[in-house]
């Protein structure tokens, strides 16, 4: 039997115990009721950037907004997205919902369920694994990268050759897609792909680079069979898919068009010395290039879609309760106890505006140290604001969207120097044509052969240019500031020198390499 005392004390944990529950129970009702305040964000400027379309949760729709905002007068048959769908078939879609959607708000015909489609070289690699790779021993870096801006023989490259011949209706479809003057495939609904917009998937990217890629290779092909004018048509069509695909809103769709410009600017430095064009050739080839639209500036995607896709990514974490308090969270160092406190998602919101902000005017900057230096300052502000913790996941989630832009800098003046160097290399070929011997300076070249001097895109200055001992060479500085100029064998950044012997065995270095 227990004594008395003893039931006392059981009933007096009792009361401790049901009040100790009480109060826990207060503090996660209180918790919850807290939290679905905190989680209300305010729709303007400030907090989501655009205030229309509202979805049915009751925020903002970025992936609508993104669709809405294509013209409407859009013609199908302006549309390059049918001939692609020939061409690469199902690697233009996410699924079969996505594909259907697409078509439907196209108003476009349904493209052949069965091929031929275009087939990566990796496939036919191993669907035909009999035929020899090259007829040399392998290298270490994969053969056909030389390819791209080199001449080369069926006979020595069966298998790229044969790859080629195999995909000869689908670059027929994207000889027919470059002529078209637009190029829009709008964002499924979420329930048929990603649920927030920064995963939203865009297969069509890796299959217009396959596409240029293969028609790049083969104007190389051509240009050793003698077909200048095959050589040629193909290099235009692989500069007009990258201006097709650089018509996108978001980022991944602009970088990969710019490697698109620069594998293709290879090909055309390889063209201009091998093709021993007339001097009224190559400037015409010149006028082709120059009356290409330019391709669109990154600072628009960053500031459109890069921005939409952050905000929509806030608005999903201040919506899902369960990712933002089960799920484990990485640390560096103590525990952060903030997480089981509402954080303010309008702050949040508003502060990667403020970044954001800072991205975009750094992208437009006029020239590359400017843009340079613009985001090392971002950097070293994004990294003080993490050390002091003012609102540390979003910060190391801006830092990491940093450290992706920095390598952008460098490509967008990679790419614009090489097409002004392109332009030089053509004058060159024609001055060379019509005086026998290249030109002293590159003022030689102003006004008959170029209405100015080009200027190299990572300095502002003009490019270096070496015509001494039999050679000639063009060349930027790149990313390297500060190298020697004397001569063309000193410099340690192959990927921008364009060497022009005056013999018949040259060899140039693509920017794409």
């Amino acid at each position: 039997m227990p004594k008395p005392t003893d039931r006392k004390l059981s009933a007096s944990s009792r009361v401790v115990y049901v009040a100790l529950l009480t109060l826990i129970g207060t503090a996660v009702l209180a918790d919850v009721f807290w939290i679905a305040y905190r989680r209300h964000i305010p729709i303007g400027v400030k907090t989501t950037r655009i205030t229309k379309p509202i979805g049915a949760d009751g925020a903002v729709n970025y992936r609508l907004a993104i669709n809405q905002r294509t013209p409407k007068p859009l013609c199908p048959a302006d549309n390059a997205a049918l001939e692609l769908f020939h061409a690469l078939g199902a690697e233009m879609f996410v699924n079969v919902a996505a594909r259907e959607m697409i078509l439907t708000r196209l108003g476009m015909r349904r493209p052949p369920q069965k091929g031929p489609f275009f087939v990566s070289f990796n496939r036919y690699c191993r669907q035909h694994a009999t035929l020899p790779l090259h007829t040399k021993a392998p290298r270490i870096f994969h053969p056909r990268e030389d390819l791209y801006n080199h001449p080369f023989s069926a006979r020595r490259h069966p298998r790229t050759a044969g790859w080629l011949q195999a995909n000869a209706i689908a670059l027929r479809w994207a000889l027919r897609a470059a002529q078209c003057p637009c190029f829009y495939i709008p964002l499924p609904p979420r329930r048929t792909e990603a649920y927030f917009l920064s995963l939203a998937p865009l297969p069509y990217v890796t299959g217009i680079g396959r596409l240029a890629g293969a028609l790049t290779q083969r104007a190389m092909l051509e240009l050793h069979r003698g077909k200048l004018g095959a050589c040629r048509r193909d290099l235009l069509a692989a500069h007009r898919l990258a201006r097709l695909l650089g018509q996108g809103p978001f980022l991944d769709e602009r970088v990969g068009a710019r490697y698109i410009e620069l594998r293709t600017i290879g090909a055309d430095w390889t063209f201009a010395r091998r093709a021993h064009l007339s001097a009224a050739a190559n400037l015409d080839y010149a006028r082709d290039l120059a009356g290409l639209t330019p391709l669109r500036p990154l600072a628009g995607a960053i500031d459109y879609t890069g921005r939409w896709a952050a905000l929509d990514y806030i608005q999903w974490q201040s919506r899902d309760w369960f990712h933002r308090h089960c799920v484990p969270h990485e640390t560096d160092g103590p525990i952060d106890w903030s997480i089981l406190l509402p954080p303010d998602y309008a702050a949040r919101m508003m502060r990667v505006n403020y970044w954001y902000d800072r991205f975009v005017a750094a992208f437009r900057k006029s020239n590359c140290r400017l843009r340079e230096q613009a985001l090392a300052g971002v950097q070293v502000a994004i990294n003080q604001a993490c050390d002091l913790g003012e609102g540390p996941r979003a910060d190391l989630y801006l830092a990491l969207t940093l450290e992706n832009l920095h390598p952008l800098v460098s490509l967008t003046a990679r790419v614009r120097s090489a097409q002004r160097m392109t332009r030089v290399v053509l004058a060159l070929a024609a001055y060379r044509r019509g005086h026998g011997q290249y030109p002293k300076t590159l003022a030689c070249l102003v006004p008959t052969y170029l209405p100015k001097m080009p200027l190299d895109a990572f300095t502002g200055k003009p490019l270096h240019y070496i015509a001494a001992g039999g050679k000639c060479g063009i060349f930027s500085v790149g990313e390297f500031h500060g190298l020697s100029t004397g001569s063309l064998g000193s410099q340690k950044n192959p990927e921008m020198v364009v060497q022009l012997n005056t013999n018949h065995a040259n060899h140039s270095t693509g920017p794409g390499a």
